[in-house]
């Protein structure tokens, strides 16, 4: 642990035995911890301080990974803040250290005795105490969404929990980093800590970086008209979580399918023509969902040339948009406007 060398890391100095007890030497921080700032602030902070104490906790992290060290307990206890309000991590002690064999595969040197269930319940990553030989960097990315959701609502993300901008404790934006970070299956969450700081970075700038995973979704609270937006959950719990992006995209194909059968009828001004063309530029764009299921309801009835064409694209539209996941994305679209327009 004292080759960690970084200004968000408590510094170790040395360490010793004496009397048959092990010991370590740590840099002392003047300041605080962020469970005591948070009992001085109602138990939960303003959303730019929380997103700046999640970037310098990532970053310190983010180093550590790339160093094959897992601290394994990030907690609010573990983050100090000294007198000039910097972050550090403290309390390495549960650290898990990832070390290549003479082969060049990962082997695991921990601190710990594998049969013992090390962190702090409630912060702990599922698969900490499901699969804890199995445990890698992903398991603090999962605290850190705990802590992240903590400095927000000033509750736990236990159970099926209401999203922060439910309880009005921020947008969209950071219910997607929360929601992504808590994910059960490692697979799914972020992937490296530097992936949170991007998020975070976007959020904190209003402006998403490119290629970021909420870039989409910051256009959305921009444009009254978004053509693409990023996973993000949109019904309470984050057990709701949805693709946004992918739903998009269907909703793009079949839409233009649907112009294209009613084309002709418009010529004529065919009402169902219109109906269907203006449901399908809804339907494009993630707005007002029921127009744009009878667009699709009367591209099934035989008015143009083409009646197979929209027979087939008019079923094709009404079997998306009743699936679960299209009205989730219609929802996260409404209330990515909605929170556009009191800004």
């Amino acid at each position: 642990m004292a080759k960690l060398s970084h200004p968000g890391i408590v510094m170790v100095h040395d360490s010793g035995m004496v009397g048959g007890m092990y010991y370590f030497v740590m840099e002392y921080i003047d300041g605080l911890n962020l469970r005591e700032l948070l009992g001085r602030s109602d138990g939960h902070l303003e959303s730019d301080q929380a997103l700046r104490i999640v970037h310098s906790v990532c970053d310190a992290l983010e180093y550590a990974h790339e160093e094959g060290i897992v601290h394994r307990d990030i907690k609010p206890e573990n983050i100090l803040l000294d007198a000039k309000g910097r972050v550090k991590i403290a309390d390495f002690g549960l650290a898990k250290l990832l070390t290549p064999d003479s082969e060049d595969r990962p082997s695991n040197l921990t601190l710990s005795s594998p049969q013992q269930l090390l962190g702090t319940p409630h912060y702990m990553a599922p698969e900490q105490t499901e699969r804890p030989l199995t445990v890698d960097h992903r398991a603090d990315i999962y605290s850190v969404g705990v802590v992240f959701y903590e400095m927000l609502t000033g509750e736990l993300p236990l159970g099926r929990f209401p999203l922060p901008s439910e309880m009005g404790r921020g947008d969209a934006v950071l219910d997607e980093i929360v929601s992504r970070a808590l994910q059960k299956d490692p697979d799914q969450r972020f992937q490296r800590a530097s992936e949170i700081q991007t998020a975070v970075a976007a959020a904190l700038s209003g402006a998403a970086a490119p290629g970021s995973q909420i870039a989409g979704l910051t256009s959305v609270l921009r444009s009254p008209t978004p053509t693409a937006t990023p996973a993000t959950p949109a019904t309470p719990g984050f057990e709701t979580y949805v693709d946004v992006a992918t739903v998009v995209r269907r909703m793009r194909l079949v839409s233009i399918l649907l112009i294209v059968s009613a084309a002709a009828a418009l010529v004529l001004l065919s009402p169902f023509g219109v109906l269907t063309i203006v449901g399908a530029i809804r339907m494009r764009h993630l707005q007002n969902r029921g127009l744009a299921i009878a667009g699709a309801v009367s591209a099934l009835i035989p008015y143009s040339v083409m009646p197979p064409l929209g027979l087939a694209a008019g079923g094709l539209a009404l079997y998306l948009l009743l699936r679960a996941d299209t009205k989730a994305a219609f929802g996260a679209a409404a209330a990515a406007r909605a929170a556009a327009a009191q800004r």
